[in-house]
Parts: C-alpha cells; sequence; structure tokens
C-alpha cells in the first residue's frame, strides 16, 4: 500500500466509524423503539433489531475487505462482544450468536440478556 493509498484508508476507516457509531446511537438512542411503538416486545426487541440494523447498515456502507478494521476501534469489553457478532457472515448468523452468548452468560446479567430472556420466555423459549 502506498502513503497515499495508507492516508486515504485512515481517513475512510475514520469517516465510517463515525457514520456507523452515529447510527447505533440514533436507533439505540430511541429511534428503534420508535419505530416499533404499538409493538407488544417493543421495549425488549429495540435492542437486538438495533444491532440487526447495524450489521445490515454494515453491509451496505462498508466493504467487506474493511469491516474487522471499522469495528475494532470499539474496544470497551461491553461492545467488544457485540462488534465480533456483527461478523458474523450472515443475519441469522448474528440473531443465532446474540441469542448464543446472552444464554451462555451468567444470570443478572446487563439489561440486553434480561431483554433477550424475556422474548424467549414470551415465545416458549424458542
Amino acid at each position: 500500500m502506498t502513503p497515499d493509498q495508507e492516508r486515504l484508508l485512515a481517513i475512510y476507516l475514520s469517516r465510517m466509524r463515525g457514520r456507523f457509531k452515529a447510527e447505533v446511537n440514533r436507533l439505540t438512542g430511541g429511534a428503534m423503539r420508535k419505530l416499533l411503538e404499538g409493538h407488544e416486545h417493543a421495549d425488549d426487541l429495540a435492542f437486538l433489531l438495533s444491532y440487526l440494523n447495524a450489521w445490515h447498515w454494515l453491509r451496505r456502507n462498508v466493504h467487506e475487505n474493511y469491516l474487522a478494521l471499522v469495528l475494532v476501534a470499539f474496544r470497551n469489553s461491553a461492545q467488544q462482544s457485540l462488534m465480533q457478532l456483527l461478523l458474523c457472515k450472515t443475519a441469522e448468523d448474528f440473531v443465532k450468536a446474540y441469542i448464543a452468548h446472552w444464554i451462555l452468560q451468567p444470570q443478572g446479567g446487563p439489561v440486553q440478556q434480561q431483554e433477550l430472556l424475556r422474548l424467549l420466555a414470551a415465545h416458549g423459549n424458542d
């Protein structure tokens, strides 16, 4: 890679990270909940669907060669597991991995785990 290509890549990655973060913050900050308004499980679905939308956003806006490079900047431990899930090859794999992640964690975890467990309970754990 030439020095010009390296500079361009750094700009690209920085911009994509900013756009990704803004989209996730918008959705998790209430936009997804508003889209789900009136749905029986809106509160419990909002976070999961925000990140499912983020999975799709990444595929629409970031070339697959750069997905991991865009996500590597999100380093705190809570985000890191989600960022790894966002690298799943399919949306179905993402949802399955998200469910498996929270099921394998000790009970009494963060609110996202509680939301998922309520959704599963409401649907006979299926």
